[in-house]
């Protein structure tokens, strides 16, 4: 279940397999970006690296890229710096993008006709859970992906 509203939970510390007594979180990787809108290629091209074939690629490269320019564009990381962080866990995979913070809290536009403002309504349609963490120093805006399973219907 996706939702507009974002959750909030300290940073690496989101919805985990270990809230349901699954394996423990392993950090995949964390690497520091430069604020600039050329870093978001640097970003995908870094969670490429980091995921390989893991299932979940694709959908971690689209909403990391929207979160990654939100830092950029709308937070104090603009010309400064940010970080990219990666942990996965059994059938989960979280991704977190911190920023320096800045004056507006992230939210979800649902204008899906406007020219900009979507990025976070793509986190919450396609995550399986996401939130913001954080103020105006410091801001951190995570998604977790969970592998789909093929219903049964037997």
């Amino acid at each position: 279940m996706t939702s507009a509203e974002p959750e909030t939970q300290p940073p690496s510390a989101g919805p985990m397999p270990q809230d349901r007594g699954r394996e423990t979180p392993r950090l995949v990787g964390s690497r520091v970006f430069p604020g600039v809108p050329e870093a978001v290629g640097t970003v995908r091209a870094y969670l490429k690296s980091l995921l390989d074939d893991h299932p979940m690629t694709t959908d971690a490269l689209l909403l990391a890229s929207e979160i990654a320019t939100n830092a950029i564009r709308h937070s104090r990381s603009s010309g400064r710096t940010f970080t990219v962080t990666v942990i996965e866990a059994a059938d989960r995979l979280r991704v977190e993008v911190t920023d320096l913070g800045g004056d507006r809290v992230p939210k979800v536009h649902d204008d899906v006709d406007a020219v900009n403002g979507r990025g976070l309504l793509l986190v919450a349609t396609i995550a399986t859970h996401w939130g913001v963490d954080g103020d105006g120093n410091g801001r951190t805006v995570w998604f977790v992906l969970a592998a789909r399973r093929p219903f049964n219907l037997l």
